[in-house]
C-alpha cells in the first residue's frame, strides 16, 4: 500500500509538472563600457543569474584581479543591488551597463568654452565630454555639481538653463527652465531630492531634483546671486550675492527668507555650510572670509588677512580646515580652531589667475584647485597639513568649477549609501581618498 501511494505521489508531480513546465531558461547579450562610454566587453549571462555573478564573470573575462578593486555596475544611472537577479535588476537582451572602478577619483570641470569633462584624477584622463549644443546661446558653463547618487551631474548654463546628465552613459535627462539670466551656480541636495540654481537675474532657484518642477523662488537680493549651497540636513539654502550680503532661505514653501547676513563689503563670490551645519562660510571680493551662525546669523569668526579678494571656498570634511581661492593665484588653508593660516599654496606656476573654485575630498586627504588658466591643481593633504602636489590637469579653457567623485557605494541592502559619498558643496569629491 505505502509503494503505491508513492507511486500515486510520483504520477501526480509529474502530472503537475507537465501542466506547469519550468520556464525555460532565459539568456541576455549584455553590453559592458568603461567610464568613458568605450566598450570594455560583451557576454552572455542566464537572466536568473545575479549581479554579483555577472561582476565576478566581468573580472575573469577582462581578466580583472577581485584582490586590485570593487566593480560596481550602473544602469539607467542606478548602482545594481549584486543580490538581485539580471531579470529582476531590470536588465534586457542587448542593454548596457557601465562598469565603474571603485574607489576611483573623478572630477567634473567646467569650462570658459562651454564644455563640461569628467576626468580621472588619478590619471588625468578625459572620461566623458558634455557640449552645450544643447543651449539656446553659446557660451560658458559656469558651475557642475554631482549629484548625492554620483551618478549624475547638474551644469548651469549661460543660457539660464540647468541641465541633469548621466555620468555613466552620457545620455541627457532632465532640463531645469526658469532663470531670465546665465545660472551661476548650482548645488544638489544631500538627501537627493533638490537642486539649486544661483541666477544673474538677482533669484535663486529650488527645484524637485527629479521631475525638474520649481518649487520655490528665493527673490530679495539686490545683485546677481553668485553661488548657493545646501545645509547637510537638507533644509537651508545659503545664498551669496553681488549686493555683498548672503541669505538663509528655509526649504518650506510658506518660509521667506530667515536670516540676513549683513558685513561683507564686496559681493560674495562663494559660500558653504560647515560639516556639522552649524556654520556657515562666506568669501567675498572684499577680501574677507566670515564665519556666521546658521542658528542666530550672528557674526562669530573673520579669518581673512585681507590682502587678496576671495573667490571660492571650501570645509574640510572635519570642519577644521578652510580653504580659500584668491585672485592673486593661491589658496589658502585657514584654521577654523585658531583663525590663523596654515599653508599658502601656489597654484598656476605662481601666475597670478584666480583660483575660481576649491574642493575636499571627503577623507580630508586631497584637495582640488581650479583656476581660470584651465588648469586644475590635484593636492595631496595629511591631517590637515600639504603633503604634495600629485598632478596639475590643464584644460581647454578656463575653468569655473569642479565637482569630483570616486563613484557610488552601494550598501548590503542593495540602496546607496552616502558612506563614502560627497555632499554636492561641501565636499565636492566623492570616495575614500
Amino acid at each position: 500500500m505505502a509503494d503505491d501511494d508513492g507511486d500515486s505521489d510520483l504520477d501526480s508531480e509529474a502530472r503537475f509538472r507537465k501542466r506547469n513546465p519550468l520556464p525555460p531558461e532565459v539568456f541576455y547579450n549584455i553590453d559592458v563600457t568603461r567610464m568613458n562610454g568605450v566598450s570594455l566587453l560583451k557576454i552572455y549571462a542566464n537572466a536568473r543569474h545575479t549581479v554579483g555573478d555577472l561582476v565576478v564573470s566581468i573580472k575573469k573575462a577582462a581578466n580583472i584581479s577581485a584582490k586590485d578593486l570593487t566593480l560596481l555596475l550602473a544602469f539607467d544611472s542606478k548602482v545594481l543591488d549584486d543580490a538581485k537577479t539580471l531579470e529582476q535588476a531590470g536588465l534586457f537582451d542587448g542593454a548596457s551597463v557601465t562598469a565603474i572602478r571603485f574607489p576611483e577619483l573623478f572630477f567634473a570641470a567646467a569650462y570658459e568654452d562651454g564644455t563640461t569633462q569628467i576626468l580621472s584624477a588619478e590619471s588625468g584622463d578625459v572620461q566623458r565630454t558634455f557640449t552645450n549644443e544643447l543651449m539656446r546661446e553659446s557660451g560658458a558653463v559656469m558651475s557642475v555639481a554631482f549629484a548625492a547618487s554620483g551618478l549624475s551631474l547638474v551644469i548651469g548654463c549661460m543660457d539660464g538653463s540647468a541641465h541633469l546628465w548621466s555620468a555613466t552613459s552620457g545620455i541627457h535627462m532632465r532640463e531645469y527652465i526658469g532663470h531670465t539670466g546665465p545660472v551661476t551656480g548650482v548645488c544638489c541636495s544631500p538627501d537627493g531630492k533638490l537642486l539649486a540654481t544661483a541666477c544673474f537675474d538677482r533669484t535663486a532657484r529650488i527645484w524637485d531634483f527629479v521631475t525638474g518642477r520649481c518649487r520655490k523662488v528665493c527673490i530679495g537680493h539686490r545683485g546677481s546671486v553668485n553661488c548657493v549651497d545646501f545645509s547637510i540636513d537638507s533644509k537651508i539654502l545659503g545664498t551669496g550675492s553681488e549686493d555683498s550680503k548672503a541669505k538663509l532661505w528655509s526649504i518650506d514653501d510658506d518660509k521667506k527668507s530667515e536670516l540676513t547676513l549683513n558685513g561683507h563689503q564686496g559681493a560674495v563670490q562663494a559660500i558653504a555650510f560647515s560639516p556639522h551645519g552649524k556654520a556657515i562660510a562666506t568669501g567675498s571680493l572684499d577680501s574677507d572670509v566670515n564665519l556666521w551662525s546658521t542658528r542666530t546669523g550672528r557674526l562669530e569668526w573673520n579669518l581673512s588677512d585681507g590682502t587678496c579678494p576671495v573667490v571660492s571656498l571650501a570645509f574640510s570634511p572635519d570642519g577644521m580646515i578652510i580653504a580659500v581661492g584668491g585672485t592673486d593665484g593661491t589658496c589658502k588653508l585657514w584654521s577654523v580652531g585658531t583663525g590663523t593660516s596654515s599653508f599658502t599654496l601656489q597654484c598656476n606656476g605662481g601666475v597670478p589667475r584666480s583660483i575660481c573654485t576649491v574642493a575636499f575630498s571627503p577623507a580630508g586627504t586631497t584637495l582640488a584647485t581650479g583656476s581660470e588658466d584651465g588648469s586644475v591643481s590635484i593636492w595631496g593633504l595629511d591631517n590637515g597639513e600639504l603633503s604634495a602636489l600629485k598632478r596639475t590637469i590643464q584644460g581647454p579653457s578656463g575653468v569655473f568649477a569642479v565637482s569630483f567623485s570616486a563613484g557610488p557605494v552601494a550598501s548590503k541592502d542593495g540602496k546607496n549609501s552616502r558612506a563614502g559619498l560627497m555632499g554636492p558643496a561641501r565636499a565636492t569629491m566623492m570616495g575614500a581618498h
